[in-house]
């Protein structure tokens, strides 16, 4: 009797330790599970963006068009800190600097100036500047796809950024001496920056990232910033024989930019299994 109340409880441990380890191995698997499902790469990210605007506007105020948008490309430059979660999902966050162009062109018929007009061929027709810049901060989420293309890996982020802009103006103009020496005007530009705190414009990003030795990648990509509010205005005048020629520009700040940069890997710590 004794023998048989001993065996029943030596089975009944057993079938206790084994249910307990099993449940603990259970716990530890599903605990790994979860620290694999966030481990994540961070990386430092840089890159340099030349920007082309798709914002402007122009209107004249008179009976002649007689300026145009000029294609000078402006550009962005900064730092993101990047995370990129196992299951694909992106965070980056960042500071950056960009310049956006005020940049225009007359359409200059010389014989339609005063004698004695400017013999110098494109003389004042082309108006560009790069005079104000400013600091913004990109704030982006998506998705980094598991499907490479050769050795590119695809990915897309949205988001915001955010800057100030203190209110300022800017003035361009040309003039040339006819055969009296008299100095005429031949165009002016005049734009203003309104106030804008914060100025909140929207980006979408796509971009594709090849993984270099030692887990640093290079990528390339374009981004699309979309603002909805004015970024600058003014208006211009153009001297003709006829008599003066106006009207009135606008740039919301929208543009395209292509996009060029790189990667330092930070390291990560691997999941540790469950200490009971």
């Amino acid at each position: 009797m004794r023998l048989f109340k001993f065996v029943a409880i030596k089975l009944s441990l057993t079938v206790f330790i084994l249910a307990n380890t099993g449940y603990a191995s259970a716990q530890d698997s599903l605990l790994l599970a979860r620290q694999a499902a966030h481990k994540s790469r961070e990386y430092i990210s840089i890159d340099v963006q030349p920007l082309f605007r798709t914002g402007t506007k122009i209107a004249r105020t008179t009976d002649r068009d007689v300026m145009s948008k000029l294609n000078t490309p402006g550009f962005s430059a900064g730092v993101d800190y990047l995370r990129v979660s196992e299951s694909g999902f992106m965070f980056a966050g960042g500071i950056h600097f960009r310049m956006i162009p005020i940049a225009y062109k007359f359409d200059i018929d010389y014989e339609d100036l005063i004698a004695g007009g400017p013999s110098t061929s494109n003389f004042g027709e082309k108006n560009s500047s790069l005079s104000f810049g400013h600091f913004y901060f990109p704030i982006q989420a998506g998705y980094t796809f598991n499907k490479k293309i050769g050795n590119w890996a695809p990915s897309v982020m949205a988001g915001i950024s955010l800057s100030r802009l203190r209110s300022s103006g800017l003035r361009s103009s040309s003039s040339y001496l006819d055969t009296a020496n008299v100095t005429r005007p031949l165009q002016e530009i005049d734009a203003y920056y309104p106030e804008r705190n914060p100025w909140l414009n929207y980006t979408l990003n796509v971009r594709a990232s090849k993984t270099l030795r030692m887990g640093n990648q290079i990528f390339l990509g374009l981004n699309f910033n979309y603002s909805p509010v004015i970024y600058n205005s003014g208006i211009y005048k153009y001297y003709p024989k006829g008599g003066v020629q106006t009207g009135t520009f606008s740039d919301t700040g929208s543009y395209i930019a292509l996009q060029f940069g790189f990667c330092f890997v930070r390291k990560y710590q691997e999941p540790q299994a469950y200490n009971r």
